[in-house]
């Protein structure tokens, strides 16, 4: 899990590039100061959100999953995706059968995700220009994500076969990296970590892969 302190410094020196570039002295263009850093952005106020979460680091299972939120525009700068559904299906990985085979024991039932609900606040600290190929500008932003979840999970009992199901209240926070393909298309992607508000405070960190069409 990465510590919060980590994310903490990585926020400031985010915070730190964005005022470095409102530094008005950019350069020079045939002798004269070009004293002007354009981050203009189409001002469409909602977003559909769709696209896959991946969650690679449990270790009994890993997790692949398909979302669909809704996303409000407060200001240029924030956003409230007040609802993303993702749901989960999940993967076995060989850790329950080297337990089984190396040291005769195995998890009796295996909690996996199945559903989560996240309300996320979205605050974007960086806007800038990229160049590919030499030939297309993409203008993309960076910013930071915290909010509430609430995570489903299930687990099938190895004994009596029953389907159980359980709930978390999650904290999650994160980064996203948004990339305009059109005035009203991004793709983006984003780094994210759920925590469980309860005793053992486990993580589900994950990594999202998305399309938002703004309107």
């Amino acid at each position: 899990m990465i510590s919060i302190n980590k994310i903490f410094m990585i926020i400031i020196l985010l915070f730190t590039i964005n005022l470095a570039a409102t530094d008005k002295i950019l350069g020079s263009l045939d002798g004269t100061e070009v004293s002007a850093l354009e981050i203009t952005l189409p001002n469409d106020s909602q977003a559909i959100n769709m696209g896959m979460d991946f969650f690679p680091f449990n270790p009994y299972y890993n997790g692949i999953g398909a979302f669909l939120g809704y996303q409000y525009y407060i200001t240029k700068n924030s956003s409230w995706e007040i609802l993303r559904a993702t749901y989960v299906y999940s993967v076995e990985t060989d850790v329950t059968g080297q337990l089984a085979s190396n040291f005769g024991v195995a998890p009796k039932a295996i909690e996996r995700l199945f559903l989560v609900l996240k309300s996320s606040y979205k605050y974007y600290l960086v806007y800038g220009k990229s160049l590919l190929a030499d030939e297309f500008i993409n203008h993309f932003r960076l910013g930071f994500i915290v909010g509430p979840g609430l995570a489903l999970n299930k687990k099938i009992d190895a004994d009596s076969n029953d389907f159980l199901l359980s709930t978390d209240f999650l904290i999650n926070f994160g980064l996203v990296i948004e990339v305009y393909t059109s005035d009203s298309l991004l793709w983006y992607f984003e780094f994210q970590d759920c925590i469980t508000i309860e005793e053992d405070w486990i993580t589900h960190p994950s990594f999202t892969l998305g399309l938002k069409k703004m309107f």
